[in-house]
């Protein structure tokens, strides 16, 4: 069962629960259930900017499937390279901006993993 509420201020909240549970599925569960395609970079979008760097659209496609799939270090290789081209693309700077606030969940959230280490060095350089 998946239920939606609105408190009509612009704030919405969903439950997702199975039957044989009791209570909601956990929130890692019922983002797997929702979007199963984003497990990594789309492989086809690696290899045409792999086949043509100057691309920039397929370069943009491949930041976003990476961000998507949760890989902010992938996506922020892409958005740098793209933001050298043009330092003024607000998509690309949203972009960015986006993966680097992932990064700094994983460093708040697992501080001694190694995630975390990685992050910090690029955060911090």
């Amino acid at each position: 069962m998946i239920e939606c509420k609105s408190n009509g201020a612009g704030k919405a909240s969903i439950k997702v629960s199975v039957p044989l549970m009791k209570g909601c599925v956990p929130f890692v569960l019922a983002a797997l259930l929702m979007a199963p395609a984003a497990i990594a970079c789309d492989a086809a979008l690696e290899a045409a900017v792999a086949a043509k760097s100057e691309d920039t659209d397929a370069r943009d496609a491949l930041a976003r499937s990476c961000a998507r799939a949760g890989e902010p270090a992938k996506a922020l290789v892409q958005y740098d390279i793209l933001l050298a081209q043009n330092a003024t693309n607000p998509d690309w700077l949203l972009g960015k901006s986006q993966a680097l606030v992932e990064y700094r969940y994983v460093v708040d959230r697992y501080p001694t993993s190694q995630a975390a280490r990685i992050a910090r060095e690029r955060l911090n350089p």
